[in-house]
């Protein structure tokens, strides 16, 4: 997966919102809330996994982490 620059995403997604039309702001949306949800769940596992706690949870964790990215790319690419 690449990396994508913040300043150039930053352009692109602008650039979509303005000529993209409705669907590329709701993906977007959405994606965001995706993220902050899988932000949320991450820090609660590190968190018990720096108490010493037993974790379960950490390959559907990941499993959301690469759907959520492959969605970005995706996304992505209806701009590029």
């Amino acid at each position: 997966m690449e990396a994508v620059h913040p300043i150039w995403f930053r352009a692109v997604a602008l650039d979509a919102m303005a000529n993209g039309g409705p669907h590329f702001h709701a993906d977007m949306l959405d994606i965001h809330n995706q993220l902050a949800a899988l932000g949320n769940n991450l820090n609660q596992l590190a968190r018990r996994v720096n108490a010493g706690e037993a974790v379960t949870g950490l390959q559907e964790a990941t499993d959301e982490v690469r759907a959520t990215a492959l969605r970005v790319t995706k996304v992505l690419r209806k701009v590029r």
